[in-house]
């Protein structure tokens, strides 16, 4: 349990508090807080001036944003070890972007999706089922195609008259 705890403290301390993902080209304000450099530009396109931290609304300039390397180091190293680590935890499937657990399936993407991933803009207008939901869909169109490709199968075998092999 020890080691979820530790994964769990590195995930948040290489994500960044605007996207939630990891952290992509962070950049640090003055003010001690960072964001990926994308985030932080979106969300200054929204003020004009853009002259206040997203978190802490301390002044501060693009100017004055530093890239933080050793952070991005961090983040990559979070990424690279996540799936080994959480498939040794018995925890997968994850998500990517957020390293939390798949537990909703979008119907549109036809992928996977973990609660932040369902909370973004990119799935606001998809149709999303509980993963379990969507499973049991699958399932039953699965088995429902089995059924009519058996009955197909008999019939051309009768057509043709071959025995049932």
């Amino acid at each position: 349990m020890e080691a979820k705890i530790c994964f769990e403290s590195l995930r948040v301390g290489a994500s960044c508090p605007l996207c939630l993902g990891h952290f992509m080209d962070p950049v640090i304000l003055e003010c001690g807080h960072t964001f990926c450099t994308e985030c932080l530009a979106s969300s200054w396109k929204e003020i004009c001036p853009p002259t206040a931290c997203p978190v802490c609304s301390t002044a501060t300039a693009l100017e004055d944003t530093v890239p933080d390397r050793g952070l991005q180091d961090l983040a990559n190293t979070g990424k690279m070890q996540r799936a080994p680590l959480l498939q040794s935890l018995g925890d997968l499937p994850t998500c990517d972007k957020h390293g939390l657990q798949h537990t909703l399936f979008c119907e549109e993407d036809q992928r996977p999706l973990c609660g932040l991933c369902f909370l973004s803009p990119e799935h606001q207008k998809h149709r999303v089922l509980l993963l379990d939901a969507a499973v049991t869909q699958c399932m039953e169109k699965l088995e429902a195609t089995g059924k009519s490709l058996r009955t197909q199968k008999k019939r051309f075998q009768m057509e043709l008259g071959f025995e049932e092999i």
